[in-house]
């Protein structure tokens, strides 16, 4: 599929792009409160700092807070004869353009290096437009020379907040047959949605994992559990190679109690 992805923006010499190049991209829709926006991150490092403040909000009646992220992860040969500065990012909301320019130095590049793999993170509100619809992504790459056409375009919509159903928040209830549900995330094609549910054991800023289980449905019925406290939040997932999309519930507590 050929598209004109000409630059008027630049002046210069027209360079070519790196051969070969690894161009992908995931949108994340997480909790605002996450309190950071790097992939260098692991997903469950993200989660500590809404694990910790837990006890000081009530999830059911205040409003659960939602980011959108973007990451792109780049990979390709480079000489020094390359001459490459850095990569542009842009966004379009047709494949085939016009795009703007979403991030002017998404990446700068130094030399030598025989390989260069970058992953970087931007939450730029351009990149997601007003509806959180599709979008298409391209890259330029830029030296003193001139610049690169843009690349291929990469297509892809973030998904909607997944938010927790039950239990509610804070709920006491017994150790056997606990239920959890949340709302059912689309993908938009028709295919069927994956899961990962996370239950934690503690308290404070001190919790443990005793569950991790992928589903396909909304809801996962855990296993009998001893007393104590016990947070837990739901992420889904969409891996269709060279996009992917996730999405992250705030997490909840609940109580089991003792029988006794």
């Amino acid at each position: 599929m050929t598209k004109d992805l000409a630059l008027t923006t630049g002046a210069g010499t027209i360079l070519d792009l790196p051969d070969p190049l690894t161009f992908e991209i995931s949108i994340n829709t997480q909790p605002a409160e996450t309190g950071t926006r790097s992939r260098t991150a692991p997903v469950l490092a993200r989660q500590d700092t809404v694990l910790e403040s837990l006890y000081n909000k009530n999830y059911n009646n205040d409003q659960e807070g939602y980011v959108y992220l973007l990451d792109l992860y780049a990979a390709f040969p480079l000489s020094a004869s390359d001459n490459y500065q850095g990569i542009r990012l842009y966004v379009s909301r047709s494949a085939t353009g016009p795009f703007a320019l979403a991030v002017a130095d998404l990446v700068e590049i130094s030399y030598p290096s025989a390989d260069c793999p970058f992953w970087v993170t931007s939450d730029e509100p351009l990149l997601f437009g007003a509806d959180q619809a599709q979008s298409h992504y391209v890259i330029q790459f830029y030296s003193p020379e001139g610049e690169t056409y843009l690349s291929e375009p990469l297509s892809l919509a973030p998904f909607e907040p997944l938010i927790l159903a039950a239990p509610a928040h804070n709920a006491a209830i017994s150790g056997n047959g606990i239920t959890l549900q949340w709302n059912a995330i689309s993908t938009g094609d028709g295919d069927s949605q994956s899961y990962e549910v996370l239950t934690y054991r503690g308290g404070g800023s001190f919790w443990l994992l005793v569950n991790h289980t992928p589903v396909s449905t909304n809801q996962l019925t855990l296993p009998a559990l001893d007393p104590g406290t016990y947070a837990w939040f739901v992420m889904a997932r969409d891996d269709s190679e060279p996009t992917y999309r996730y999405s992250n519930s705030y997490p909840r507590i609940f109580i089991v109690e003792d029988p006794s």
